[in-house]
């Protein structure tokens, strides 16, 4: 127990870790590339934020001790790999598009040559951190 509550604790840890990245996101992508389109680098740092929230909530949701957390750490590491699915050829491409990670790896990693046109890109993109969104929380309020 924490003296605000456990709800109020998830919304705060959720909230700094989304902020946090996100304007990370904004100030590393000015840096970084700075021929991006303004719109495109805020649904990068929305994406990122997302990312952020899942990482954020998820591990204590599952993990019931230290060992667990660092073990599921591991695995999580995992998905920074996924990102790069963007560069495979199309048809290979579109099997990371159910991970919420890959979409960052689509719009920043080949900006300018994406599968799919943005009007349908980003739909998707948003629509898979959503879930994930609403995933993780369903398993942090078990």
């Amino acid at each position: 127990m924490t003296p605000v509550g456990q709800k109020a604790f998830f919304a705060w840890r959720a909230a700094v870790a989304a902020v946090l990245a996100a304007l990370l996101a904004v100030y590393g992508g000015v840096l970084i590339l700075p021929g991006l389109p303004l719109p495109m680098l805020f649904a990068l740092a929305l994406m990122i934020g997302a990312e952020a929230v899942v990482a954020a909530v998820l591990l204590p949701a599952i993990a019931r001790n230290k060992v667990e957390g660092l073990a599921l750490t591991k695995l999580t590491n995992f998905a920074a790999i996924v990102p790069f699915m963007a560069l495979l050829p199309p048809p290979w491409r579109f099997l990371g598009g159910i991970v919420p990670s890959y979409w960052i790896g689509e719009f920043l990693l080949v900006p300018r040559q994406l599968a799919l046109p943005l009007a349908a890109s980003l739909p998707l993109a948003v629509a898979s951190h959503v879930v994930a969104l609403v995933v993780v929380f369903r398993l942090a309020r078990r």
